[in-house]
């Protein structure tokens, strides 16, 4: 016979599983969690001399209040910062009143981030008396989502903000005017807890309610004229399609006639092109001395190959950087919902692409084993061999790429992005004009 005891000790675990799978699914811990992640990469890769974070403000406004993930000020501006904790495919624009998030075939609704934030924006810009040019707006997807539409550079994930906040290099405050709008907020701040977030979720719902029933008032006017203007339509779209068949059926029988009178006739056939003609039209690419790509119509050019005049790639050549003889490519790496944006030198001897081992940590990179790879005049090089989920070079993406994790390189520091990627997606660099270019 079960004892009471062993009863209790289960529902207990029911109980405790139970909570456990309904925190994983609350709004309130996702975006707990969101803050978390952003919040540790800026103690972890700002420095806090120069950048001072300021969490979970809530503001009063003229009606209500309004919540802001983060702030983030500095003397090169004040970083306006929402955090969105979501997966699935992320679909929007910057002039879209809602995004879309897919998971599947199942598709939801959500508001404008940018559109959201720049009422947090404005309700900084008055209680501190500063121009929109000093404050950025700037909104982070955390977890397992990815952008299936091109977005603005200050949306980004959450690897990609401390690049966007550390690309603002001009100063815009002195050390003064930091201290003072650090003070502002602080004194015009509502006091952070439990009462506050109350008082912001009731505004909230007010303010749904004030919109919902502008709705329900916008919907009854256009309803009582919504009838008459689809009978107009209606009525423009038989005439038009009556007076078009009746000048259909009028040209057709002048055409009718006309034949009938002059006979058939069949247009010219142009000359068809000789031999040489066709083989002028073709194009050759080849690379100079120098490297560089060129094309021509010369068969017998060293290194030539057709490209039978289709001398554009389908993608879209990318900015690169060109210090003397190294070249640094621009790369996205992204792993378990963390997403960096950083470059690495492009070596084509070696076989494997290198990456410094604080990046594979950061990145939770799958462990392969250990490796060893032979790179310029016979050295070696031996570290961990690892995976992440998504490598990209621009518009070319690499799934689960494997590289060789170590610091004993001469750019272990930046990393080298090795001919195992320029052989499955091949380039080429134009030096003069700083480009890749897709082959």
């Amino acid at each position: 016979m079960i004892s009471l005891q062993l009863i209790l000790k289960y529902a207990l675990i029911i109980l405790l599983i139970g909570g456990l799978t309904f925190l994983s699914r609350s709004n309130y811990v996702k975006g707990w969690f969101g803050e978390l992640i952003v919040n540790l990469l800026a103690k972890f890769f700002l420095d806090r001399k120069s950048y001072h974070l300021i969490k979970n403000v809530t503001l009063p406004t003229e009606d209500s209040t309004t919540q802001i993930d983060h702030i983030i000020v500095s003397n090169y501006g004040l970083f306006v910062v929402e955090t969105k904790n979501m997966k699935g495919w992320i679909f929007g624009s910057q002039d879209d009143d809602e995004w879309t998030q897919q998971i599947y075939k199942h598709q939801n609704k959500f508001q404008n981030p940018l559109r959201q934030n720049y009422r947090h924006a404005k309700a900084l810009e008055e209680i501190l008396g500063l121009m929109p040019n000093k404050i950025f707006s700037l909104i982070v997807f955390v977890g397992d989502s990815t952008f299936k539409t091109v977005m603005p550079e200050n949306v980004t994930y959450a690897g990609g903000y401390i690049n966007y906040i550390k690309s603002k290099t001009e100063p815009l405050f002195g050390d003064f005017e930091v201290a003072d709008i650090i003070k502002k907020i602080e004194d015009y701040r509502l006091n952070p807890g439990l009462k506050t977030h109350k008082l912001h979720v009731q505004n909230l719902k007010n303010q749904n309610s004030r919109k919902i029933n502008r709705k329900l008032r916008r919907a009854r006017r256009k309803q009582t004229t919504l009838y008459y203007k689809l009978a107009i339509v209606v009525a423009v779209l038989l005439v038009f399609f009556g007076v078009a068949k009746k000048t259909i059926l009028n040209k057709q029988e002048t055409i009718d006639q006309q034949v009938t009178e002059a006979g058939v006739t069949t247009p010219p056939v142009p000359p068809e092109k000789s031999q040489a003609q066709k083989e002028l039209n073709k194009v050759y690419q080849y690379r100079d001395a120098q490297g560089k790509i060129r094309y021509t119509n010369v068969a017998t050019t060293p290194g030539a190959r057709l490209v039978d005049g289709n001398i554009k790639s389908s993608r879209p050549s990318l900015s690169i950087e060109i210090s003397g003889n190294t070249v640094f490519i621009p790369v996205t790496i992204r792993n378990k919902g963390i997403q960096m944006e950083t470059k690495l030198q492009f070596d084509e001897t070696v076989p494997l692409t290198i990456l410094p081992t604080i990046t594979a940590n950061f990145f939770e990179a799958e462990n392969l084993g250990t490796a060893t790879v032979t790179i310029a005049k016979g050295k070696t090089v031996t570290g961990e061999k690892r995976r992440v989920s998504y490598f990209a070079v621009g518009d070319a993406v690499e799934p689960d790429l494997i590289f060789l994790a170590s610091d004993k390189t001469s750019s272990a520091k930046t990393g080298i992005l090795g001919k195992d990627f320029a052989a499955r997606h091949p380039f080429a660099i134009d030096y003069q004009k700083k480009l890749l270019v897709w082959e």
